[in-house]
């Protein structure tokens, strides 16, 4: 369903959130303010999408996306990764999202 249900202390940080108000957020409503998934999201990957897709263990999917977010809690180029999480028949059952901000490096990228 997409929820946040934990998040580092540098992701607190810098967006200036505590863990009691992301927690009820789903991450759309973080990243991009919306009620939708976002559309760059590695976690609904799409083939022939931009994003980059890598199967890193029988059960693990990594995919992903460089993306710029521009919103009231975060600000920067980053790189989005999600690794998927899946059950015994390739079913998503959860994901681990990662950002990186690469705002510096981004002319090269």
């Amino acid at each position: 369903d997409r929820k946040i249900i934990r998040a580092n202390y540098s992701f607190c940080k810098r967006t200036g959130l505590t863990e009691q108000q992301y927690q009820n957020m789903k991450c759309h409503e973080l990243l991009v303010g919306s009620t939708h998934p976002c559309s760059f999201c590695p976690a609904t990957y799409k083939s022939g999408s931009d994003s980059a897709c890598y199967k890193i263990h029988e059960d693990i999917k990594l995919r992903v996306e460089k993306v710029v977010i521009n919103n009231q809690y975060l600000k920067g180029t980053f790189l989005f990764s999600s690794t998927e999480i899946l059950d015994d028949d390739d079913e998503q059952i959860n994901s681990v999202l990662v950002l990186r901000d690469i705002s510096e490096f981004k002319e090269g990228i």
